[in-house]
């Protein structure tokens, strides 16, 4: 593997299931993939949890999508579209 690829795909960092981080990381990653096509397939059909193109969604965004679904005074606004700020809806 080039040294460019390596730098671009480091290895993970895997964290014993006792010593969780207090607050979210933030996934600065465009793309996600899944360990075989059939999986791949299943999302793309909406039969599977997961993300593929941060574009869509990423572990960030919608954490901060849940955030502002349970906030009572939450608005949401889509930049990349430049739509103005609307109340979210609360049960």
């Amino acid at each position: 593997m080039k040294k460019s690829t390596r730098v671009n795909h480091p290895p993970p960092v895997e964290l014993p299931p006792d010593n969780r981080p207090l607050v979210a990381p933030i996934y600065q990653t465009v793309k996600f993939e899944f360990d075989t096509l059939e999986e791949t397939e299943r999302y793309l059909r909406g039969e599977r949890p997961g993300f593929y193109y941060t574009r869509g969604s990423n572990p960030t965004t919608r954490q901060l999508e849940q955030l502002l679904a349970v906030s009572s005074a939450a608005c949401w606004v889509a930049s990349a579209w430049r739509i103005p700020c609307y109340p979210s809806r609360t049960s």
